[in-house]
C-alpha cells in the first residue's frame, strides 16, 4: 500500500503495516510520525487533513426512445465529490 502524505514526499507501507503503525496511537503521536517524515501536519492543506468523500448522485436526464418514438426521462449516476467535512456536499 503507498501513503501518500504531503505533496512530495511518499512512504510505502504493507496494507497490514499501515495500520499496526496508526492503529490505537493518539492524535498527538501521529503528529509526531508525520514530523519524523519532515511533515507539519498544520502546514497541509484541509482535503489532506481530512481526505475527501465520493457519492452518487441520481439525474434525471432526458432522452429519445428510437422503439417507441417518443421522448422519455431516465435516471443517471452521477459521481459528486467533496472534500473536509461531510456538511460541506
Amino acid at each position: 500500500m503507498l501513503i501518500a502524505i504531503g505533496h512530495c514526499v511518499r512512504i510505502t507501507f504493507s496494507q497490514t503495516n499501515a495500520t499496526k503503525k496508526i492503529e490505537g496511537v493518539s492524535v498527538a503521536e501521529k503528529n509526531e510520525l508525520l514530523f519524523s517524515y519532515n511533515i507539519n501536519f498544520n502546514d497541509l492543506p484541509l482535503w489532506q487533513k481530512r481526505g475527501i468523500g465520493f457519492y452518487w448522485e441520481e439525474l434525471d436526464k432526458e432522452g429519445f426512445n428510437p422503439k417507441t418514438n417518443e421522448q422519455v426521462i431516465s435516471k443517471k449516476k452521477t459521481v459528486k465529490g467533496g472534500y473536509g467535512t461531510s456538511d460541506e456536499r
